[in-house]
């Protein structure tokens, strides 16, 4: 029997994927609450302010898990996070990083941004972002661009999606619904002092990279949650999550 961790309280399980996929994280938004709120609690131990900007709202008219997700437009709505060493997901080459959300879009025009975190525009950050045509594309940038993973895997639906950028020391793979289609062996190194931004370029406003669509599931973990191996082959896969992740406050 394994132990899990709720709202300070445990609870039993017999399901070892289920506690996988559970461990903890430095940032967990559900993105769920009240039709039109604007609260976007994080559930992680690290109790992160987040900021709805724009026209950014919950919405209860669509979700995966739990009921609600977040809305973005398009036009000029975002989250922000103030910076936190917990945003330094390239900062060691020998650590384990996943970071994975649910993804619905509402259209396929442009670049749209899902997250990233801006030091500066456009020479130090990283992105995880969907560029239509080509797919989905974590870059990092300082100075220079000195990590690539993708594009791959375009999205041209409006259904729900998994995605997953799975650092294990440094080898990376990025995943769709479960399936690696991207790898690189990187050990370049950053860390950056900026906000993370959810829905948008980041940086000074007018940012451009607006996501159209829903967002849900949010999460960042210093660890290799999935057990993911990248290999340049592109052979490898991860369990697609089955539920809404524990809430860890």
């Amino acid at each position: 029997m394994i132990i899990e961790w709720s709202s300070g309280c445990a609870r039993a399980t017999n399901d070892t994927r289920d506690f996988a996929l559970n461990q903890k994280p430095v940032l967990l938004l559900h993105c769920n609450g009240t039709d039109a709120a604007t609260s976007f609690p994080d559930s992680s131990p690290s109790n992160h302010t987040v900021t709805a900007n724009g026209n950014a709202q919950v919405d209860t008219a669509q979700s995966k898990w739990g009921g609600a997700a977040a809305l973005f437009d398009g036009t000029g709505d975002y989250l922000s996070i103030p910076d936190s060493a917990n945003w330094d997901v390239v900062g060691s080459a020998t650590d384990k990083q996943t970071i994975d959300f649910w993804v619905k879009h509402t259209d396929h025009v442009g670049s749209e941004t899902y997250l990233t975190q801006m030091e500066t525009m456009p020479t130090d950050r990283w992105f995880i972002r969907h560029v239509h045509g080509t797919g989905i594309l974590f870059e990092v940038s300082s100075t220079t661009t000195i990590i690539t993973l993708g594009p791959a895997g375009e999205i041209a639906d409006t259904n729900w999606h998994h995605v997953a950028v799975c650092k294990v020391a440094a080898e990376y793979g990025l995943y769709k619904d479960g399936t690696q289609i991207a790898h690189t062996s990187d050990v370049s190194t950053d860390t950056l002092a900026g906000s993370l931004y959810i829905g948008c370029d980041g940086g000074t406003a007018p940012m451009g990279g607006y996501f159209a669509g829903h967002i849900e599931e949010i999460r960042i973990v210093p660890a290799n949650v999935f057990n993911a191996s990248p290999v340049v082959g592109l052979t490898d896969k991860i369990m697609v999550p089955s539920r809404q992740y524990i809430s860890w406050r």
